[in-house]
């Protein structure tokens, strides 16, 4: 379903991102602080998120699924 899918999305995005900040911290480009925030921030938006979301209406969700890349794409284009 939509709800499991964007659900599994935002699963994953927690440790892709987690990943990347560790590969930053690795490098010396984040501090110690900086990751641990980082790493507990992802965590609690993800779990938020998959909360809203599956309270959220199918119409809704399709509806966003469809507006946020596209503001994301305008941003990167005019911003």
């Amino acid at each position: 379903t939509l709800v499991q899918t964007i659900g599994t999305t935002m699963l994953t995005l927690v440790f892709i991102s987690g990943s990347a900040a560790a590969v930053l911290a690795r490098h010396g480009d984040i501090s110690p602080r900086h990751l641990v925030a980082a790493v507990f921030g992802l965590s609690t938006g993800t779990y938020l998120g998959a909360k809203f979301t599956a309270r959220a209406p199918y119409r809704l969700l399709r509806v966003t699924l469809v507006l946020v890349p596209i503001a994301a794409g305008a941003m990167v284009l005019f911003l």
